[in-house]
């Protein structure tokens, strides 16, 4: 069997991935998009940060513990099969379409299946607290998505990974827009 068999292979046996397209998350996934400045300054200055910080509304902050409660419990899942099971904050998504053959008995088709991919990952500790909260906590390096890198690179694009994230970390503290 060839390297690229193999890979092929693993690939398959492995199923989708985050890395690949945020689609394949369904529900297990926190937008922070909207979330409150002061809780994401304090998240960004590297304070544990309570969700109900970073969410204010009684309303979404209900939706958002139910994401965070589906997106522990695909990290624990993820775990005890073997993986990484590491939740990360994404910081930048490409957005792009992809040839997805599909063949069956009668016809072959393409199509474009639109992608999310991420570009930076910092990594994130989600901890309960008691029945409803939930606490955040950024480890203290980011780092850029490997299956972007390795596509970007494939395609013909340079880009300085460890330059990038380390772009996100002037002046003492942690701001995303320096590698954005």
């Amino acid at each position: 069997m060839t390297v690229d068999a193999w890979r092929t292979s693993l690939a398959a046996r492995a199923g989708a991935s985050a890395l690949e397209d945020l689609s394949v998350l369904g529900d297990s996934f926190l937008d922070l998009s909207t979330a409150h400045p002061s809780g994401m300054a304090q998240l960004f200055a590297g304070r544990t940060t309570l969700l109900a910080n970073l969410v204010r509304d009684p309303d979404m902050l209900a939706g958002a513990r139910r994401r965070v409660r589906l997106l522990a419990e695909a990290v624990e899942a993820e775990r005890q099969r073997g993986g990484a099971g590491q939740p990360n904050l994404v910081i930048g998504v490409v957005h792009g379409a992809t040839a997805d053959t599909t063949a069956n008995a009668t016809t072959a088709s393409t199509s474009d299946a639109v992608i999310s991919q991420p570009v930076l990952l910092r990594p994130v500790t989600i901890t309960q607290r008691g029945d409803e909260e939930w606490e955040l906590e950024l480890e203290p390096h980011l780092v850029l998505n490997p299956v972007f890198e390795a596509e970007l690179t494939a395609a013909g694009g340079l880009l300085d990974g460890p330059e990038l994230a380390a772009g996100s970390f002037a002046n003492g503290g942690f701001d995303p827009r320096g590698a954005l």
